[in-house]
């Protein structure tokens, strides 16, 4: 990264005692080489005590984590811990952890919790949960964000398939900040700041390809100096307001060239209007996103993406209105998209997802879940966690189980709209 993306880091390290993790409050007898699901249950629902955003799962299969922020004034903002109990996930207790904990990952071997947490970045040690003192929350200021608040609005993380590096998505700041997680476990992550990179208005979701070497992304809100067309509105205004923002749109970063003088090598592709979330296809070199404000999704490919960005996007399909989680089952056969409603008439209603046949690009039917379905997350296959930010939820799913949920075609569809 070149001199002229490092910047001063703040740091604050908080020691708590957290107890309980390693055996909670609910004695759990999962096998650590199963997931935690019953073989014939197609999903099941995990009361919270906050709003979700995101959740992980450790390699164990045993103990899964939840972001959460409060509803009411009696709930705190931190971490929620599901321990598995006899084939099901069931909450134990809550890591305090402010100001506002969105997106997480986990290092590979499950020691080291990384999360998107606003104006900063927290680093939890999993390892160090049982302890029955010096447990260490560190937190990293964040990049410069919004000039009220300097908020960076760390949104989003993601770990390299090495386990070597963190990139967090700051939606005020329109950065990635990486971190070198091998300096921040050696020395503290005071000076584990590699540096920024500047991608765009609201950066959200980062992934990385199977091989590391590329990373993915969506960003609510393309630069103007992409020289994108005005072609989007305010989210909820009325369909005859002024097209006052360009679209959203994906983008591609060659690692090998992040810490080149002369920058990183980024790749953009417009998609439609406020672009949220990403998926991946297994093997297949495609990526499905979620565009908010247009109420559809956009399937890519990446090859393109990295060699003739203006031809990536392959087709776009109407889902309903303000999708905003997408995943795509781990056989390839499904796409699943979140339906929110979040700035539709009477706001977020019943959420449900849309199922899309992931080779015929058609929409097969729906699965109804709760209030703004908000992310999905992999646990140990076939688990497949969704967050229910308003109804205070977490759905589990069992993918090998899905047709069994789906239900008749969405009353949204309309055929897919394929691009030359």
């Amino acid at each position: 990264m070149s001199s002229s993306y490092l910047r001063n880091v703040a740091i604050a390290s908080v020691f708590a005692l957290i107890t309980g993790l390693c055996t909670g409050t609910a004695a759990s007898n999962a096998r650590a080489d199963a997931a935690c699901l019953a073989a014939t249950q197609a999903s099941y629902t995990v009361m919270i005590p906050g709003r979700p955003f995101a959740v992980r799962e450790l390699p164990d299969a045993v103990t899964a984590f939840v972001s959460i922020n409060p509803e009411t004034p009696v709930q705190v903002p931190g971490i929620a811990v599901l321990k598995c109990t006899s084939g099901r996930f069931v909450y134990t207790h809550t890591i305090p952890l402010s100001p506002q904990p969105t997106g997480l990952a986990l290092t590979p071997d499950g020691k080291l919790l990384i999360v998107a947490d606003d104006s900063y970045i927290a680093f939890l040690r999993t390892d160090r949960f049982s302890e029955d003192s010096t447990n260490a929350i560190t937190y990293v200021k964040a990049e410069r964000g919004d000039i009220e608040d300097d908020d960076a609005g760390a949104i989003y993380v993601s770990v390299t398939p090495d386990g070597r590096y963190a990139f967090v998505s700051e939606e005020q700041a329109g950065t990635l900040t990486v971190v070198d997680l091998v300096k921040a476990e050696a020395t503290g992550p005071k000076n584990a700041i590699v540096g920024d990179i500047s991608v765009g208005d609201s950066p959200i979701t980062t992934l990385f390809s199977s091989d590391g070497k590329t990373l993915y992304g969506t960003i609510e809100r393309a630069s103007q100096r992409l020289g994108y067309p005005r072609s989007c509105r305010t989210e909820g205004a009325d369909p005859g307001d002024t097209m006052r923002f360009p679209p959203g749109a994906v983008f591609s970063l060659d690692l090998a060239t992040a810490e080149r003088a002369s920058g990183a090598t980024l790749r953009f592709a417009a998609s439609q209007c406020s672009t949220v979330r990403m998926a991946l296809v297994p093997g297949e070199g495609r990526a499905w996103v979620t565009n908010r404000a247009s109420g559809s999704v956009s399937l890519f490919d990446l090859e393109k993406l990295a060699e003739s960005p203006e031809s990536s996007r392959v087709t776009d399909i109407a889902v309903g209105s303000n999708p905003v989680p997408v995943a795509v089952t781990r056989d390839g056969r499904y796409v699943l998209a979140g339906i929110t409603n979040r700035f539709g008439p009477g706001g977020a209603t019943a959420g449900r997802i849309a199922v899309i046949d992931n080779h015929t690009t058609r929409i097969v039917g729906s699965i109804p879940v709760g209030k703004f379905p908000r992310d999905f997350s992999y646990g140990r296959e076939p688990t497949l966690f969704l967050s229910n930010n308003r109804s205070d939820s977490i759905t589990v799913f069992n993918e090998n189980l899905i047709p069994s949920l789906i239900t008749s075609p969405s009353p949204f569809h309309k055929p897919p709209k394929k691009r030359i």
